[in-house]
This record gives C-alpha cells, structure tokens and sequence, in this order.
C-alpha cells in the first residue's frame, strides 16, 4: 500500500508539492523509478532527477533500463536503441555516462489517421547537485530549469542548493511539479517544508515496512539498537539539539529562540550596573 502511494503521487501527478520519508531500504527508489517510466511513457513530459551526486542519480535510471529490457512496449518507445541488436540494452545498463532517456510518445489524439501521426517525447534526465565547493553547486543548478523535479536524498542537499532547485521551476506557470524524497537526517529545509502546509506528506516508518513485510522482527530487533535507528527506521528527525555532521551543535534551540521572540516584550534586569559598581 505504502509503495502504491508513492507510485500514483508520480503517475497521477495530482499533487504539485509532495514530501516522501520512508525508512531506509523500503524500496522507494525502485517504486520512483517504475513511477517515472509509467509516467513519461504516456505523456510528453521532461522529468529531472536531482542527486547528491551522480552515481545515486543513475540507480533510478539502471532500474528503469532492467524493466524497459523485460517490457517489449517500453523498450519500442526508448529513443536511439534498435531492438534488433539486444546488447545495446544491456550496454545503456553498464554505461556509467548515461544520465538520461527519451521516449516517443503517439499523440492520442491522432492515433486514427497514421498519416499525420505526431510523434511527442518524454525524458528522464539525472543531474548531480554534488561539487567540491557549495557555489560550485549552485552554479551548476542555476544553469537548468524544470518543469517536473524529483530531489533524491533531498535532506543532504543544504538549503542553499534546495533554493536553486526551486529555483529551476521559476518562469514555468503554475503547472510545476516537485517532489522530494529522503531520510530525514538534517534539520534544514527538509523539515521546514514537512512542518509547512505546501506539501502532500507521504510518512512511512519501520512499523508500516514491517506490516507490509519489508522487514522481519529479528531483523529490526538489531537494526533499531544500532547508530542513527531513529532516522534511518524511526524516520524522526534529529533533536534540536543535536550535533550536525560537521561537528556543530547549537547555542540555542529553536525551541528557545521562539520563546524570546516575544512582542512589546519587557526586559528585566540591570544590565550589569551593580555588578560593575560593587567591583569598584
């Protein structure tokens, strides 16, 4: 059920804004990779899959080529491989370079008259949000736009990257598409935009993976006693106070600055004065 969600928040694409936490090794990657090759098989749209880097990128591509190689109605739409000549499926699946495939599409509209057939196309393309420098990043973000974005992983990509990537949908309309993925590893804009009221949350944790048979009981009794179980099963996100991977933890918690955001508040306190005058 929790993969059947995830599937039609992609084919059906009815909602514009969607936030997706599984516990790890749940099979959404596969799940997303089914969604995208339904999807841009049957209609003339670009999607763009953005990564960490771009080995992850490319799982979603290797398993949409292992089901177009098995399915003879996706593998005549794929564009620039003869199906007469069968290693070259199986070539795309080793080649590391691959970072995107195009389908035709028959415009349904004129599928009676063979002689004006229109021929549409639909892609999925990978991109890779990793570079040795954060402006690096940014740069190369800010020289592709989108209409329809999946970030993987999307809670290690900074906020700084995320703007960029929203920024890819600027000047597209309202007809926008953005769908974030991930384990909820870091406080960042990934957890502002679960708190908000923009985006469809879809929320699976080890309970609902094991329910549906993802996991067994003797494995989750080792799992959850190990490092990082409350993200990686529990899918919670860290604590307030929690060290981030550079070694950080904060001053204050949020918690603690909101309460001393208060409005017309009166200060206390003599600001010093007394100690200075009893140390003469």
């Amino acid at each position: 059920p929790g993969e059947l969600v995830i599937f039609k928040s992609i084919v059906d694409r009815e909602n514009p804004r969607v936030e997706i936490i599984t516990s790890t090794q749940y099979g959404k990657t596969l799940t997303i990779s089914r969604a995208l090759l339904s999807r841009v098989t049957a209609y003339p749209e670009d999607w763009m899959v953005l990564a960490p880097d771009l080995k992850r990128g490319q799982i979603i591509l290797k398993y949409m080529i292992k089901d177009i190689a098995n399915h003879t109605d996706f593998a005549t739409q794929l564009v620039g491989v003869n199906l007469k000549e069968k290693n070259l499926l199986m070539r795309l699946l080793i080649e590391k370079s691959k970072i995107k495939l195009t389908f035709q599409i028959l415009d349904p509209d004129k599928k009676k008259d063979a002689k004006n057939e229109e021929l549409l196309y639909g892609s999925v393309e990978v991109l890779s949000v990793q570079a040795k420098r954060r402006n690096d990043a940014i740069t190369g973000v800010m020289g592709f736009g989108g209409r329809n974005l999946v970030m993987d992983e999307s809670a290690l990509c900074d906020d700084e990257i995320e703007a960029g990537v929203y920024r890819m949908m600027a000047g597209k309309g309202n007809d926008t598409c953005l769908i974030k993925i991930g384990n909820p590893f870091f406080r960042n804009h990934f957890l502002t935009d679960w708190k908000g009221d923009e985006y469809m949350k879809i929320y699976i944790d080890y309970l609902v993976a094991l329910a549906e048979g993802r996991y067994t009981g003797e494995f989750l009794e080792r799992a959850l006693v190990k490092a990082r179980s409350d993200v990686l099963y529990e899918c919670r996100f860290p604590r307030p106070d929690a060290i981030d991977s550079k070694g950080w933890s904060p001053l204050l918690t949020e918690d603690e600055v909101k309460a001393a955001m208060v409005k017309d508040g009166v200060h206390f306190g003599d600001g010093g004065e007394a100690e200075r005058a009893a140390a003469g």
